[in-house]
């Protein structure tokens, strides 16, 4: 398990014990940019530096399973560019790696993602085939006037905004739907984009179907 608060005195000092071999402690500090300051406090790094070192320590032993649990983020690009490549050849020799993270982008990335809310696996697969599994096609439309769109497509819930050239309305509908909407039309329609959701939304639309979207903002009841 990854140490989030490490109490060894130096970078080092940290790292080493978790290395197998050995000279990989060295080459991780190499990878991350923090070789320079192998023998410096922890207490000196930067956020992105003391999150780079994190990696470095869930990657350090050789195994056949590593954990990622922590954050990004902080990681500058070429860190974050770095530790992806370490992966990859990770995977590549036949290790499994489960990343732990808020961040769409990061679990685009991964062979498989699990989708965790409310305590509890709501849905796993591929990031392309989740996205597809969902297909809320987003059509924006753009008309002066909306009246009738809500019995065009009766089963969707529609946004309505007023500016200077008219209401503009955004609705999300599946692949069937938007066909439809581009066969028959609608009024003055102006634009329609049809594009497939990202793995953000289609974690927002798969917590909603389970029941449980909002339950990590719900205050928890004191004990």
């Amino acid at each position: 398990m990854l140490s989030r608060q490490p109490r060894a005195s130096t970078v080092r000092a940290y790292l080493k014990p978790k290395a197998d071999p050995p000279a990989r402690a060295i080459y991780l500090l190499e990878l991350f940019g923090l070789y320079s300051k192998a023998d410096r406090s922890i207490g000196e790094l930067s956020e992105g530096e003391l999150a780079a070192l994190k990696a470095a320590f869930a990657l350090a032993p050789r195994s056949k399973l590593y954990l990622l649990d922590c954050s990004f983020e902080p990681l500058d690009f070429e860190r974050r560019k770095r530790l992806w490549s370490e992966i990859d050849d990770l995977a590549r020799k036949g290790a499994a790696i489960v990343v732990s993270s808020r961040d769409p982008s990061i679990a685009g990335r991964c062979d498989e993602v699990a989708i965790i809310a409310g305590g509890r696996s709501i849905a796993q697969n591929d990031p392309r085939r989740l996205c597809e599994d969902v297909s809320p096609t987003e059509i924006l439309i753009e008309a002066e006037d909306p009246d009738g769109l809500g019995d065009l497509l009766p089963n969707s819930e529609i946004e309505l905004v007023w500016d200077e050239s008219g209401y503009r309305a955004r609705v999300r509908q599946g692949d069937a739907e938007a066909m439809s909407l581009l066969r028959d039309g609608y009024g003055n329609v102006r634009t329609v984009v049809v594009r497939q959701p990202n793995l953000a939304e289609a974690w927002q639309t798969l917590a909603i179907k389970a029941g449980v979207y909002g339950e990590e903002r719900r205050p928890r009841p004191k004990k």
